[in-house]
């Protein structure tokens, strides 16, 4: 096999010939043919010397600043690469949200207004995935303009092939208090989403695999031999190569300063009331007006010279980009990318780090390995560190095998992982990041609550004036329960997560009970003999008789929940847990103490679950049909 040299200025392709040029210091731009493509996927493109990042390994940041999220309309990121080829559009990051201390004063007068609002105040970061049921802040991509696609709670948002130009957006949002003192914003916004493209190299069956095997590079550049392979052994045929160096590109998601003054003094003083808003305009027809893109001037280049080989010596004049090979695996088009970096001056020796996979889901193991470069430099590991994404979690640092050259295990949370060391004698540091995606919800299954008559229901029913609700008749203890650790939690202990925890199911395990006043609900009770039995007294309300107190049972069970109606307290109870506590718990990473930790985080899902089970009463949901008559409310204690 032929290797051939390539020499990379910016956006220019210079071809050295087979292993000679005349004058490496006055390159000219490539007049070679490149070979018929196989697959119009990958089709050699020519690269424009003031194109924006190439996709593949570049990447788009939307920022979040301020106390509001405004829209930001989908539009073109500035990344482009050849159409066709195959990726995964992948989106990191998250937004935090500080409660502000307006809101902490407002929710210090008006505590049961807060608590109806609990689960969208709290101050859990946002996933890109965004806030659930009101869809705020949530992140959004397309090929050229075209229908958006939102991020998905785990995986990636776009896959397939490529359009020319990823667009992307992210959906506002906001919350406001208002009262007799005035109004303001609930928080203070922080944080960003970044927009990634890596190739997608196939299934488990067959990868496709871009390899670096030797490399010189320094703050000037240098060299670097590539060669790829697949997993399976299978033929790569009608290899396509390309190089971009590294760069990227943020818009302003932030909070325009104006936006805010004119919101805050708008707002007209009244009836005390939170309001949140989520959801996203319809994407524009054009793409939006650059200058909110800041963007490295870098361009994908074309190496036509390497096309129909599995292996390329390339000369690069950056010091870091990455490089991009396409191919057909088992006639199914795959792409496969290899970023490379250098430091210091002609080329001298550097410490490396890659983590393989970048991106896993949640339960997935990841590699970290540290190397030098050139591979033939001495290499001593010092130690290893891991920083969370999560601002919740603290970093830490590796407790033994320090001075190993891997760091492997399973992954619940993302974070970026650094190893220090000395490369040849001289201090170096090498990071990565690694990404974590979400699994499916981790809901409860939740049994029908038992029916039983208790200690605490053998009183007297009453009714105290000016209050709802039959005391002492039936009721369910909906939020009843107990949290379960094993076999449940998945404490990891070794690799990048090592004593980090996550859940394999939920831990929620519900101890819900139905109490009815069974004794009472008889024809021959103290409350039967109360009730007036005469079928001729004429009156405005349906009274009950004492004689068909015990087929009032089975009105109350179905109310209450036995039957788990969806309009019942226990029916609304559960669907509302499930729908908030299952990605709540999925995500949930524990670092300290499991059952204050799932407390917490369980603390607003359950009192929003309660809220929903109270609408059973306030929408009069298989209430008894008749009228009792009750013993009377026992007097306060004095």
């Amino acid at each position: 096999m032929r290797i051939r040299d390539l020499w990379v200025t910016g956006s220019l392709t210079v071809v050295l010939g087979l292993g000679a040029c005349s004058d490496a210091t006055d390159p000219q731009r490539s007049n070679a043919i490149p070979n018929t493509p196989l697959f119009s996927s990958v089709a050699d493109v020519d690269p424009d010397p003031d194109a924006p990042p190439m996709g593949i390994g570049g990447s788009v940041t939307i920022t979040a600043s301020g106390s509001v999220l405004p829209d930001v309309p989908l539009q073109a990121s500035g990344l482009t690469l050849p159409p066709g080829i195959p990726v995964k559009v992948t989106v990191t990051g998250q937004i935090t949200r500080t409660q502000t201390d307006g809101l902490k004063f407002f929710c210090s007068f008006f505590v049961d207004l807060c608590a109806d609002f609990a689960f969208y105040l709290g101050e859990d970061p946002v996933p890109p995935s965004g806030v659930p049921v009101i869809d705020a802040a949530v992140a959004f991509a397309s090929w050229d303009g075209g229908e958006s696609q939102r991020a998905p709670e785990s995986g990636a948002i776009l896959t397939g092939l490529s359009g020319s130009e990823l667009w992307v957006g992210r959906s506002q949002f906001f919350c406001e208090f208002s009262w007799d003192f005035g109004s303001g914003p609930c928080f203070t916004f922080g944080g960003s989403y970044t927009y990634t493209v890596h190739a997608d190299s196939g299934d488990e069956s067959a990868h496709l695999v871009l390899n670096v095997t030797a490399q010189s590079l320094g703050s000037a550049g240098g060299t670097a031999d590539l060669e790829v392979e697949t997993t399976d052994g299978s033929p790569a045929a009608d290899v396509r190569w390309y190089f971009v160096p590294d760069g990227g590109g943020v818009i302003d998601g932030g909070e325009p300063p104006v936006v805010a003054a004119a919101r805050v003094s708008s707002q007209a003083a009244g009836e005390p009331r939170i309001r949140i808003v989520g959801g996203s305009r319809e994407k524009p027809a054009a793409p939006i007006a650059a200058p909110r893109i800041a963007a490295a001037a870098a361009t994908w280049t074309s190496l036509s010279s390497c096309d129909g080989e599995i292996t390329c010596h390339a000369t690069i004049a950056v010091s870091e980009g990455t490089f991009v090979a396409t191919a057909l695996v088992h006639d199914t088009p795959r792409a496969a990318e290899r970023r490379v970096s250098g430091s210091g001056g002609g080329g001298a020796a550097t410490l490396r780090l890659e983590c393989t996979p970048e991106q896993v889901q949640r339960g997935q193991s990841a590699r970290c390995t540290a190397s030098a470069d050139p591979s033939s430099a001495t290499l001593v590991v010092q130690g290893w560190r891991f920083a969370p994404d999560d601002a919740r979690l603290r970093p830490f640092s590796r407790s033994s095998g320090e001075d190993q050259v891997t760091w492997a295990g399973t992954m619940a949370t993302s974070g970026t992982v650094t190893v220090n060391g000395t490369v040849n004698g001289q201090p170096g540091e090498g990071t990565a990041h690694i990404a974590v995606t979400d699994r499916p919800p981790l809901t409860v299954n939740f049994e029908p609550p038992p029916v039983s008559d208790d200690a605490d229901m053998s009183e007297r029913p009453y009714q105290v004036p000016g209050q709802r609700g039959l005391f002492h008749i039936g009721h369910i203890h909906a939020a009843a329960h107990f949290l379960r650790f094993p076999d449940r939690l998945n404490v990891i202990n070794e690799g990048p997560n090592g004593g980090l925890g996550y859940y394999t199911a939920n831990p929620y395990d519900p101890s819900w009970e139905i109490h009815i006043n069974l004794s009472q609900l008889q024809s021959n009770s103290e409350l039967a003999r109360l009730q007036p039995d005469n079928p001729n007294v004429i009156s405005t309300t349906v009274t009950c008789r004492g004689s068909q107190l015990s087929s009032l049972v089975g009105t109350i069970e179905l109310h209450e929940g036995k039957t788990m109606h969806p309009k019942s307290h226990a029916g609304r109870y559960a669907a509302r847990f499930n729908e908030l506590a299952g990605p709540v718990i999925e995500r949930l990473v524990i670092q300290d103490n499991p059952d204050a930790e799932t407390t917490a985080a369980l603390e607003p899902v359950i009192a929003a679950a309660n809220r929903e089970s109270d609408k059973a009463d306030d929408e009069r949901f298989s209430l008894i049909p008749c009228t009792l008559v009750l013993f009377p409310a026992p007097a306060a204690p004095r």
